[in-house]
């Protein structure tokens, strides 16, 4: 079958076509889609089925790590796509759950590429292009960039870039009268949101981005305490 996770939903059956055909009835239990319930009830249902995924990818020195509906599988590519391809039929057999490899994302060294597109499929390469011409590959991990050096720095640039357009607006709203509160936001968001990134990437590769992230705060503080 084929529904969103709430009550009262409309159950279908996918033809080997694809196409979904109406049953006549609803489903009676579930919880509203995007709701915090949603997010429990989907990582308790995948996750016989992300075990065994682990189990697979282990002997090969990887592993699968789910967060929500967020699952990164790592192993070679010969092993991974096809152990992936188990964990859909899966979750579709188990809880009718449909993956989608368009919108899934790949990343391996550059130096192993043509295997792994041998293997992808409709998995797509994630990028970031520099200027409009260089693509740049890596995948996004939890937030934190995984990839080449040209990646994960022009990842954390955009970061700064996020943090710095925050920072001039607080600084263009609170600094002429609300010095204390531009300090205090200074010292227990600003100076934080940088952190993650600079404990999770490589410090050769985060080094620029800590010198721009520094400036930013040099800038905030200098207005608060100017």
């Amino acid at each position: 079958f084929y529904a969103t996770l709430a009550p009262k939903y409309p159950i279908f059956v996918i033809g080997k076509g694809g196409g979904l055909t109406p049953m006549g009835r609803d489903g009676e239990t579930g919880v509203a889609q995007g709701s915090i319930k949603a997010g429990v009830a989907f990582a308790v249902s995948i996750h016989p089925e992300l075990k065994v995924l682990d189990a697979e990818l282990r002997p090969y020195g990887g592993g699968a790590r789910a967060g929500h509906d967020d699952v990164r599988a790592c192993s070679p590519p010969w092993i991974v796509f096809a152990a992936m391809q188990r964990f859909h039929d899966a979750v579709f057999l188990q809880l009718g759950l449909v993956v989608q490899p368009s919108k899934c994302e790949c990343w391996i060294d550059e130096a192993h590429i043509a295997s792994l597109d041998a293997h992808r499929g409709l998995v797509t390469r994630s990028h970031l292009l520099y200027g409009v011409l260089t693509p740049h590959y890596g995948v996004m991990c939890y937030g934190v960039p995984i990839g080449s050096e040209e990646y994960v720095k022009l990842a954390l640039a955009g970061k700064c870039d996020e943090i710095a357009s925050i920072s001039n607006k607080l600084i263009a709203t609170l600094s002429s009268s609300h010095k204390q509160q531009l300090w205090l936001l200074t010292l227990f968001s600003t100076a934080r949101k940088f952190e993650y990134f600079a404990r999770h990437c490589y410090p050769d590769q985060a080094r620029d981005a800590c010198t721009s992230f520094d400036a930013i705060i040099h800038t905030q503080a200098t207005h608060a305490l100017g």
